[in-house]
C-alpha cells in the first residue's frame, strides 16, 4: 500500500451463491465499506499464500496471534450478527466481540 493510504486491496463479499473475491482501490480506511479489515504483513502475506491449498484458516490464525496480521472489526456487534459474521470469527478462534451474550 502506498504511503498516502491509496492502493489496491483483495475484498470479499459474501452473495446469496457464496463468497465472491475481488481486487479493489483503497483509499483509506474512511473511503472503505468493509465490516472487517484486516491487514498483513508481506512477510504474512507471502505465509498466507503458501498455504492456500492446505491450512491457511490455521496460518490466518495464527499470523493474527503473532501480528503478522493485524484485525479491525468497523461493524458493531449486532451488524456482524446480521450479516452472518459469527460463525467466521468464531472460526477464527476469535470470541464474537465478547463471550457473554
Amino acid at each position: 500500500m502506498a504511503a498516502s493510504g491509496s492502493g489496491r486491496m483483495l475484498a470479499w463479499e459474501r452473495q446469496n451463491e457464496g463468497m465472491r473475491a475481488s481486487i479493489e482501490d483503497f483509499g483509506g480506511i474512511k473511503d472503505s465499506r468493509v465490516d472487517l479489515l484486516f491487514v498483513a504483513e508481506d512477510e504474512a502475506l507471502t505465509n498466507t499464500r503458501e498455504s492456500l491449498s492446505g491450512e491457511t484458516l490455521n496460518v490466518i490464525k495464527r499470523l493474527i496471534r503473532k501480528g503478522g496480521i493485524m484485525f479491525y472489526v468497523m461493524k458493531n456487534k449486532y451488524q456482524l450478527q446480521e450479516a452472518g459474521y459469527e460463525e467466521f470469527l468464531d472460526s477464527l478462534g476469535l470470541a464474537f466481540l465478547g463471550a457473554c451474550r
